[in-house]
């Protein structure tokens, strides 16, 4: 009986001390990290503001940063001058470099955006550029991997050549 009872308290402990190590803040101040309310390593939910870098693990919510780096997913609004995402990405992304490397939903505009894995939805930049592409690209230069969408500007490029590797103005595959 002792024994289950000391093996219990362990595991409940254990479980509690990786929730709480897991925990999301509802708030991220920073200055420049690691100068930041929370830790690079934390999650946030609700509102990180980065006055010049800040870096987080994962974020949701609304994002205002000079310079942002989220080290793995994030879904919400990031507005700022430069977006550096580790992982997905599910929203409105809003920069003059915006980078995602895993896949995006939603809308990405920007000077620059890359986006390294799947892209669903509207990318509008000066440049474009994307993995397995489904929607639309306005940009002057766009390039995928592959499309399943519509690209309008000056330089359209599909890497796999398939059906069309380069068109001007306007290149598709439906």
């Amino acid at each position: 009986m002792k024994r289950s009872l000391t093996t219990f308290v362990a595991a409940a402990t254990a479980i509690f001390a990786a929730t709480a190590a897991f925990a999301e803040r509802p708030i991220e101040l920073a200055l420049l990290s690691p100068i930041q309310l929370n830790s690079p390593g934390e999650s946030i939910r609700g509102l990180r503001i980065s006055l010049l870098y800040g870096e987080n693990a994962a974020v949701a919510g609304i994002d205002w940063s000079l310079v942002s780096k989220t080290t793995g997913d994030q879904i919400g609004w990031q507005l700022g001058l430069v977006h550096l995402n580790g992982g997905d990405f599910i929203g409105l992304q809003e920069g003059a470099y915006n980078q995602v490397d895993g896949s995006f939903k939603g809308w990405q505009a920007g000077l620059v955006n890359v986006t390294k894995g799947r892209f669903s939805g509207f990318q509008s930049a000066f440049y474009n550029e994307a993995g397995d592409f489904h929607g639309l690209q306005f940009g002057l230069w766009n390039t995928v991997q592959s499309l399943d969408g519509l690209q309008i500007g000056i330089i359209n490029l599909i890497r796999s050549g398939q059906p069309r590797g380069f068109l001007p103005i306007v290149n598709w595959n439906f």
